[in-house]
């Protein structure tokens, strides 16, 4: 099971974003401790408690700047929300990052869902997984550097291509819901769901709701990467924490990446803390890292 670190968009010991430079050392970190992975969100901003705003820069922009700087980790977005870009441009970037990160790059793609962002971006809510939809008919395509004519109610595409300079980049879809399930099952080549705590059956009943319609599709169930977003804070916490997030020593915090790894998980991406993308404590990255070659529980980063 491969294990991945989920970038903060805000540095935890103040109230400004993290910087370019800053992420990149947290991903150096990562690499250099035993991550497959680092991934970040992509929102203008999320409204978190008393009004506070939360986000980060550009994923596309700073994973090309991380790309530069760690040679070897993948990068990937937990997920660009498909209303912020056209598809063409959406290609033209992750085709660019796809070259940039020596293949590298995963493309983690959603249909959005926070609506302050949208009334204050003047962008259309409805209809997201619509849009979503007529994208993931193009973008493949696209990646591929083939020319796509597409006549759809919310994109319309005539003898399009972007430069393609690399092979394309995976593209995952974070899915709940029938429609979006459908979605993932059709197009997608690893999908996520988040964000998830201790216990594990949740998960494993979202991945049997994702291998039943890909069933239905007739579409092999390892034809698509199973991920798991997951709250992990080390230490002994009370119970207001352990209710949200997979707690304790070394080895319970191994059991329990085990145990998502038996629910059907394939790759794990560690949000630490207890909310998404913010990192509650930086100790925090290499406390969870000495759970990752623990034997006893069958677990260990990249297998």
């Amino acid at each position: 099971m491969r294990i991945g670190l989920a970038l903060p968009g805000y540095d935890s010991d103040s109230s400004a974003p993290t910087t370019l430079a800053r992420l990149a050392e947290y991903a150096m970190q990562a690499e250099q401790l035993g991550y497959d992975s680092v991934w970040l969100a992509d929102h203008f901003w999320v409204e978190r408690e008393h009004g506070r705003r939360e986000a980060g820069h550009d994923p596309l922009v700073t994973l090309a700047y991380i790309a530069a700087r760690v040679p070897r980790i993948q990068l990937g977005t937990l997920v660009v929300c498909n209303s912020f870009r056209h598809a063409g441009q959406l290609a033209r970037e992750a085709a660019a990052l796809a070259d940039a990160s020596s293949g590298r790059f995963i493309l983690g793609l959603g249909s959005g869902w926070h609506e302050p962002e949208y009334k204050a971006f003047g962008l259309p809510f409805t209809e997201k997984v619509g849009r979503l939809a007529e994208t993931l008919e193009a973008l493949p395509g696209l990646l591929r550097g083939e020319r796509i004519t597409l006549s759809g109610r919310h994109l319309q595409l005539r003898d399009a291509n972007v430069i393609v300079s690399s092979p394309p980049p995976p593209i995952w879809i974070a899915a709940s819901g029938p429609r979006m399930l459908q979605l993932t099952a059709h197009y997608a080549d690893g999908w996520n769901a988040a964000w998830f705590g201790a216990d594990p059956s949740p998960f494993r009943r979202r991945v049997e709701e994702l291998w039943a319609v890909m069933d239905a599709y007739g579409r092999p169930r390892d034809a698509i990467e199973i991920s798991a977003g997951l709250f992990v804070v080390p230490g002994p916490q009370g119970n207001g924490v352990s209710a949200k997030a997979l707690c304790g020593d070394v080895d319970e915090i191994a059991r329990g990446l085990h145990a998502y790894q038996k629910a059907g998980a394939q790759h794990v991406v560690l949000s630490l803390g207890t909310v998404p993308f913010r990192l509650q404590e930086p100790s925090f990255i290499e406390a969870v890292a000495r759970a990752f070659g623990r034997s006893d529980a069958g677990l260990g980063a990249g297998t």
